[in-house]
């Protein structure tokens, strides 16, 4: 079963794109990943965001766990949240082949799937030391990246 839940249709920067990824911005995998999505992406259908825009959309919601911690993803997809496992599973739809050839993993339940996703997310900065230099936005794709201008 995965690990989703409706998305309140009042938020106008959710809805204007079909698929919305939350992503670490000060986490040097989840920026690699990101730029790899770019790279792969059949179409470019998915948005990105940093997860700190994520808790700003406000207390009142009850599904939205403000508590997130940032070594999980959020991808949202038609009005659906997806997290950790789920997320992975969901992107790699988008993906050119071969790499979208990685969706076939959706038949791993998402408890087994959750534990090495946990496992990646907690060695992370272990593994890849974190690069001290920014990686900017091409400007090709900026309009793919939200801010909290671009949501107010």
């Amino acid at each position: 079963m995965e690990n989703h839940s409706t998305i309140d249709s009042a938020h106008s920067h959710q809805n204007a794109h079909r698929a919305l990824l939350y992503f670490d911005g000060d986490c040097y995998l989840c920026n690699r990943s990101v730029q790899f999505i770019l790279a792969n992406e059949k179409n470019e259908t998915i948005f990105f965001a940093p997860l700190s825009l994520r808790k700003l959309i406000g207390p009142e919601h009850d599904y939205i766990d403000h508590t997130a911690q940032s070594d999980s993803i959020v991808f949202l997809e038609n009005g659906m949240e997806y997290e950790k496992y789920d997320a992975v599973i969901r992107i790699s739809r988008y993906l050119k082949f071969p790499h979208s050839l990685f969706a076939l993993f959706r038949i791993i339940p998402t408890s087994i799937g959750n534990i090495f996703y946990n496992y990646i997310a907690k060695n992370r900065c272990r593994w890849i030391k974190n690069n001290t230099s920014c990686w900017v936005i091409n400007p090709k794709n900026a309009h793919r990246f939200l801010t909290t201008s671009t949501i107010a």
